[in-house]
């Protein structure tokens, strides 16, 4: 189960309308963190792009399709 992301994907989404700053600087700054966040448990997604990042309503960033990750951890 996952969050409804209702506004897409992030390639779209910024596609088919104007994002204001303060919007931007949001999600570049949650998705940041959500990747250092997943570098401090040793896992590298290798698949990271706009089309791979989820919005929902409220315009918070969701990454998904982690089928090319890796657990760096067991190298």
């Amino acid at each position: 189960m996952m969050e409804l992301a209702e506004k897409g994907c992030l390639f779209d989404w910024v596609n088919k309308m104007t994002m204001q700053e303060p919007e931007a600087r949001y999600i570049i700054r949650s998705l940041l963190e959500a990747v250092s966040y997943m570098h401090s448990k040793g896992i590298v997604n290798r698949d990271l792009k706009m089309e791979n990042v989820l919005i929902t309503k409220d315009c918070k960033p969701i990454i998904c399709d982690f089928g090319f990750s890796q657990d760096t951890r067991n190298d």
